[in-house]
């Protein structure tokens, strides 16, 4: 995919272009270059853990490097937006540590919706600058859009919004709600759907009758260890509200009653089953960061 990309670039040097190159790289099954896994043997020692992640992670490395070479080459580096992201957070535990963010992929904590965000564009950007506030993959397209001087097409990308005034450096977005919509089951996690809207972080669930919802404050308790749910039923109902109309805005499907449905099973993925897991895992790494140093 790399090599095909890298020709890509050379054939269209000329014009204009727009190239998503979406990497099997990082994902399960672990399929690592043989030669690689070696030098990381000594990730078994460590929090990481698994030296077959990592030789997968340094093929990653190797391809973008291989992409941002092929952008110099031809002298196009200086005026090419390059975005590098994830659709998800990192792998389960099992795989590799996301410590000190509780669980991973499909996960609706940090673990599993945090995602590595790089943008570089060295005609706009302010090389080695950073920015705290949150977006949303969504933002993406209308990004591109307004990069390119064209005008947004607000009916395609709906609720994203460009981030060139960040990129730029002249200002900052609209203060917005984000959500996250995840209406299925998993190996670990049931149907779920999350808010955040400033530093308030509502994860409500689909498949309990009672304590279906999960709150945490982002700005005091970023690695969600505190649930306020209990403590606070009035800015939970707020966000929930806030939430349901979204979803309804969006027209989002919502999971539907299993007619087979058995409430004891031993492995229902419900609110506390995936908050236990989570916490398991996180604690798990904790253990093993702690053995390593």
């Amino acid at each position: 995919m790399t090599a095909e990309t890298v020709k890509f670039i050379h054939a269209h040097k000329s014009r204009p272009f727009h190239l998503v190159l979406s990497h099997y790289l990082v994902h399960a099954p672990l399929q690592p270059k043989p030669g690689l896994v070696a030098s990381y043997d000594n990730a078994r020692k460590t929090d990481q853990n698994n030296p077959e992640y990592a030789a997968m992670v340094e093929s990653l490395d190797q391809s973008v490097g291989r992409v941002m070479d092929a952008l110099e080459q031809e002298g196009l580096a200086e005026n090419t937006l390059v975005v590098f992201t994830s659709d998800n957070g990192g792998l389960t535990p099992k795989n590799t540590s996301n410590y000190p963010l509780m669980g991973g992929k499909s996960f609706p904590f940090e673990a599993g919706v945090r995602v590595p965000l790089v943008i570089r564009w060295p005609a706009v950007i302010k090389p080695g600058t950073s920015c705290q506030q949150r977006v949303i993959g969504m933002d993406i397209y209308p990004t591109f859009l307004a990069a390119a001087g064209l005008p947004l097409m607000p009916q395609q990308h709906t609720d994203g919004v460009s981030l060139l005034p960040l990129l730029s450096g002249s200002g900052k977005l609209p203060e917005r709600p984000l959500v996250f919509h995840f209406p299925h089951y998993t190996g670990a996690t049931g149907p779920n759907s999350v808010l955040i809207e400033n530093d308030w972080k509502l994860i409500r669930f689909y498949n309990d009758e009672t304590g279906r919802h999960l709150l945490y404050n982002l700005a005091e308790d970023p690695f969600e260890q505190h649930d306020l749910s209990a403590a606070m039923p009035d800015r939970v109902c707020t966000l929930d509200e806030c939430l349901s109309r979204l979803l309804d805005d969006m027209k989002a499907q919502m999971p539907r009653k299993n007619p087979a449905y058995e409430p004891d099973a031993k492995r229902h993925m419900n609110r506390r089953f995936t908050l236990n897991l989570a916490t398991k895992e996180r604690k798990a790494n904790a253990a093993r960061i702690k053995a390593s140093e």
